[in-house]
């Protein structure tokens, strides 16, 4: 069931953005055929959702230009789903489903609640570095992502309106790392995200040692770090309302 509940949190998506309109956003395409959110998440809570792939080939992403036009945007933003039979299946997945509780799940992760990273120092894209001393009495939201993680760029734009804003002039320090890339392509990343308001100075972990350090698996994760530098909060993905979670456990630790 832990797989069916990872499948349902990371297609849905947040529909709000920071006062812009080019936010990325999925097109959804189910056994064939251009679908809505509303649809996978009908889909979902009958326990039909048999897999789901995200990003397509160049060639891949120029036959569906041409079977769908230009509905289709960016090859990375093109997510397929099949599905199971209707019945009897979805019977029986929709009662487990129903009867699960939802639990945190840490075990992507090196740490648990409570505990404290040893001392770590990470490169930042401007040439400067943080180290858990430069942190020290500051609230720290770590941010892992990547230029190809289409979840990671869909929690970037909504990053200044959730958290860079309510938390200006804070003790609190936005830290996100881009992992396994080359600074060529983040640079490249950043430039187009600056040009849609989105502006931070990321991480630099092009052979993952700081990710690893922290976790494992896919990305985006979070970590939080209090004011004595021990993880408060550790999530996977970008399910809905996840960012409000975080915004509301930054704004506890800074009281």
């Amino acid at each position: 069931m832990k797989l069916l509940r990872l499948i349902i949190l990371t297609c849905f998506f947040s529909i709000l953005c920071f006062g812009q309109s080019k936010k990325p956003e999925y097109v959804i395409i189910i056994d064939n055929e251009i679908s809505t959110q509303a649809d996978v998440e009908f889909y979902a809570k009958q326990g039909r959702i048999k897999s789901m792939n995200k990003g397509v080939t160049e060639e891949q992403h120029k036959v569906l230009v041409e079977k769908y036009g230009d509905i289709i945007g960016d090859k990375m933003f093109v997510m397929f789903i099949t599905l199971h039979p209707e019945e009897p299946y979805n019977q029986t997945r929709k009662s487990q489903f129903e009867s699960e509780p939802e639990t945190p799940d840490y075990d992507n992760f090196n740490f648990k609640i409570g505990e404290t990273p040893g001392d770590f120092s990470i490169e930042l894209m401007d040439g400067s570095t943080f180290t858990q001393d430069d942190l020290k009495g500051k609230v720290v939201m770590i941010n892992f992502w990547a230029t190809w993680c289409a979840p990671c760029i869909m929690e970037l734009y909504d990053i200044p309106e959730t958290i860079l804003v309510p938390f200006k002039n804070k003790d609190f320090v936005f830290l996100p790392v881009s992992i396994g890339e080359s600074k060529n392509r983040i640079n490249s990343m950043m430039t187009k995200l600056n040009a849609d308001g989105i502006n931070f100075n990321s991480g630099f972990d092009p052979k993952k040692a700081f990710f690893k350090q922290f976790a494992k698996g896919a990305i985006p994760k979070t970590v939080i770090l209090d004011k004595n530098g021990a993880i408060q909060l550790m999530s996977e993905g970008n399910p809905p309302e996840n960012l409000k979670k975080v915004a509301g456990k930054i704004s506890e630790l800074l009281k």
